[in-house]
């Protein structure tokens, strides 16, 4: 039976991590010392600063991993809705599974090792819950599995009618049950679990390869699309709607480019009509690529980012960033168009305390992405969590973003827990709608970097030391001399301004004596300035020939 309850905690050791903040903006770990593993899923804000949280879990005591929803408030308190600790029915971690009105929660889950279940007795489970957890609505729908495949959920979505559909992949009974071969599955209720039709199967007619569709969203007319990648004969991309009437509409059908064999296309319905939809590269290339497209199968345009790339090891400009894919695309209140995902990382990184750089690498780093509605890139960031304690990189995982209604992106994901390398825990971020914790985005260089208690130059701590800066005039390049009072152990940002305060270069420090490229800027008077992690803040007037 599900274990109901709530908890109200205040900064409870071992609960919920004490944030790091950062002004408005703050990122935070859940359940450190509760849990043996832990991702987060998905979130939804339920009012400002108040998100709702699908994450995957391992108690200290368990052997599995179960889902728990919660939801998180004013930086530090936490309450749990529910804990499906019995480990007996699961959501998806690639879709949302769970939905919120305004005043109750809408779940999805299917159940799990069925093999040791009587067919009759399994399925899919709905449910609803208030904002305080209590069970409001509970419904399963029988489906018997296959030999095969276990019919699983993807999502669900408010439709028209006030129904909502629940959705995932199965294998239809008039099939062969030892051929694996899943098809688009969906049941269609009212949102108090009166069913309305279903069960629905469908296959695209003539498509040789199994696959099956990955998200869903509403489209403008309060019907659902999915998207569905057919990498076989025929090798195509298929926006498909299901209507009123449990019929199909193929609303968008376009090449698909890349060789790569992936179920993970993402989709987004824009304000205008239009659809959003990631892409592989083609020729196997490691990056991704967003396209918009109409209803009218016309690709508007199609945009993609630069990979970074260096020297290490013995190999020359490689990539340090590649195998991307997409978690989520979201379109913002002004049209803009955010991504986020997953990446592998491998590249050359200083640690202060040896003194020296490192050869390190992780499969799973992540980046975001911003674009404009014409598909013109604002930035992108390529995230890494170097764990000094092993001087590694460790896991950093971005599974869903939203849009608060303040303008701020919030993140859910997995993050590496330090000096534990097989460890990871949910987490969440809230930063600004540059992707960073301050407007400069002082802690990305090459990459985006978690911060630790940076503080904004705002509530920066002046110090009387002046900040020694040579060649003073100079030209192409300024060296700097860390001042005495540093302690050596800490990061430091570096920040060049114009005499009007506008920031042309920032960065973190790698090194003993920083050096800082300025063969761009015009000759006149800058301000440099230093800031370590307690918020000290060292200045130094600079002048370019």
């Amino acid at each position: 039976m599900n274990i109901i309850f709530k908890i109200c905690m205040i900064c409870i050791a071992g609960t919920i991590a004490v944030p790091a903040t950062f002004g408005q903006y703050y990122y935070k770990v859940f359940f450190e010392d509760k849990l043996r593993f832990g991702r987060g899923f998905s979130v939804l804000e339920e009012s400002p600063d108040r998100y709702m949280f699908n994450g995957g879990i391992i108690h200290d005591s368990s052997k599995f991993e179960s889902n728990l929803f919660f939801s998180n408030w004013e930086q530090n308190k936490i309450e749990v809705l529910k804990d499906f600790d019995h480990i007996e029915e699961w959501t998806s971690p690639i879709s949302r599974s769970i939905k919120f009105d305004g005043k109750y929660y809408y779940y999805l889950t299917f159940d799990i090792y069925t093999q040791n279940k009587h067919p009759d007795s399994v399925g899919w489970n709905y449910g609803v819950l208030d904002t305080k957890g209590n069970q409001i609505v509970s419904k399963k729908i029988y489906i018997k599995p296959s030999q095969t495949f276990n019919n699983q959920t993807q999502s669900l979505e408010f439709v028209k009618n006030n129904e909502i559909i629940l959705w995932g992949a199965g294998i239809p009974p008039y099939n062969d049950p030892k051929v694996w071969d899943p098809y688009l599955l969906w049941v269609r209720l009212k949102k108090d679990g009166t069913q309305v039709s279903g069960l629905n199967y469908y296959k695209l007619p003539n498509v040789a390869a199994p696959n099956y569709a990955t998200e869903s969203k509403l489209d403008l007319d309060s019907n659902m699309v999915v998207v569905y990648d057919a990498y076989d004969i025929p090798k195509e991309k298929y926006i498909l709607k299901i209507k009123e009437n449990d019929s199909i509409e193929t609303v968008v059908r376009i090449p698909y480019v890349s060789k790569l064999e992936r179920f993970d296309p993402k989709i987004c319905v824009t304000h205008d009509g239009h659809y959003i939809v990631s892409n592989h590269l083609p020729d196997n290339k490691q990056g991704v690529e967003l396209m918009k497209v109409s209803k009218e199968s016309k690709i508007i345009w199609r945009q993609t980012f630069d990979l970074l790339s260096g020297d290490y090891l013995t190999l020359k400009n490689a990539l340090n960033t590649r195998d991307l894919f997409v978690s989520r695309i979201i379109e913002t209140k002004n049209g803009d168009i955010v991504i986020c995902g997953g990446n592998s990382v491998v590249d050359d990184f200083y640690i202060p305390s040896l003194g020296e750089k490192i050869f390190t690498g992780t499969n799973l780093g992540s980046f975001m992405a911003r674009f404009t509605k014409s598909g013109q890139l604002l930035w992108r960031h390529f995230l890494v969590n170097m764990d000094t304690s092993v001087n590694k990189l460790t896991w950093t995982g971005l599974r869903d973003v939203i849009e608060a209604s303040d303008g701020s992106l919030v993140f859910t994901g997995d993050y590496g827990v330090k000096a534990q390398p097989t460890k990871y825990l949910p987490f969440m971020m809230k930063v600004g709608p540059n992707g960073c914790f301050d407007d400069r985005c002082s802690h990305v260089d090459k990459y985006w970097y978690f911060p630790k208690n940076f503080l904004s130059s705002a509530t920066a701590i002046e110090q009387d030391e002046p900040l020694l800066i040579y060649p003073n005039p100079g030209r192409d390049v300024v060296k700097l001399k860390i001042p005495a009072s540093h302690q050596s152990h800490d990061i430091l940002q570096y920040m060049v301004r114009d005499i009007k305060g506008q920031i042309l270069i920032q960065g973190v420090i790698e090194s003993g004596q920083p050096e800082i490229s300025t063969q761009f800027l015009p000759s006149g008077m800058y301000i440099i300035s230093l800031m370590d992690e307690q918020g000290k803040l060292w200045h130094g007037k600079w002048i370019r020939d």
